[in-house]
């Protein structure tokens, strides 16, 4: 009988730590589509657009990102709350040399990363050749 309850226990540490981690379709993932146009804020670049697919890790502090854009070298990413428009989170700071940008950040904390879950948000890519203006796309569920 301990010989039972001993694998059971095991078991359920096991299936927990691996609930933890989660399958990619477990992952919540978040898509916004991106243009120069932001409604309630001045225009960004009208020629240029893009799409965003994030997947959210709040237990380990993580959001991955992969970008797709056209029209615009990226400078940096930023997450803003819809409501306010200010900063949640800063993703990137350097550019990219071609028009795709796959990445993970790792450092966030996780309930600002379960907050951009249960908020609307929006994602910004500002320019490095204009400076005034960036695309940006408002984070959904697909």
């Amino acid at each position: 009988m301990k010989k039972v309850l001993s694998l059971l226990a095991t078991a359920t540490v096991i299936s927990s730590l691996w609930a933890g981690v989660g399958t990619a379709s477990e992952v919540p993932l978040r898509k916004a589509r991106m243009t120069g146009e932001h409604p309630g804020a001045p225009a960004g670049d009208s020629d240029a657009s893009g799409t965003a697919r994030l997947r959210l890790y709040p237990a380990a502090g993580k959001i991955c990102y992969d970008l797709r854009y056209e029209g615009i070298t990226v400078f940096h990413i930023d997450i803003k709350r819809v409501a306010d428009q200010e900063i949640m989170q800063e993703l990137y700071h350097r550019r990219p040399t071609d028009d795709r940008l796959n990445h993970c950040r790792r450092d966030i904390p996780s309930d600002l990363i379960r907050s951009i879950q249960k908020h609307p948000a929006r994602f910004f890519i500002y320019a490095a050749e204009y400076r005034g203006g960036d695309i940006a796309g408002t984070l959904h569920r697909p």
